[in-house]
């Protein structure tokens, strides 16, 4: 469907599984088969589709140097979108479930 054709959302949400964070030592994430996903969420969010994006994802924090929700806001941003967003995430066993907000508005970010 053409993103002219897409109807207006209130948050665009972005299962995690497209972008592999960065490891340590790494400075850029990997793109996946999966990373289509971010890419088209990105145009819908880059015309007005929808006021925010929502990332979610879980990290394993000992072997990525990011939440892969901050690596899809990170290619979101180098895509065009907003440069005030940021990735939120909490501590739980050894995996980190990530929430990142994109804002168009507000530049806030919470999940």
């Amino acid at each position: 469907m053409a993103v002219q054709d897409t109807l207006q959302a209130e948050p665009i949400v972005v299962l995690g599984g497209g972008v592999s964070p960065a490891s340590h030592g790494d400075l850029y994430p990997n793109l996946e088969s999966g990373a289509d996903w971010v890419w088209h969420a990105a145009r819908l969010f880059h015309a007005s589709k929808a006021p925010l994006g929502l990332l979610t994802s879980c990290s394993d924090p000992e072997h990525s140097a990011t939440s892969e929700a901050e690596a899809m806001r990170r290619f979101m941003v180098d895509l065009g979108g907003s440069r005030a967003s940021r990735s939120l995430g909490t501590t739980k066993s050894n995996y980190r479930p990530e929430c990142g907000v994109l804002s168009r508005d507000t530049g806030r970010a919470g999940c």
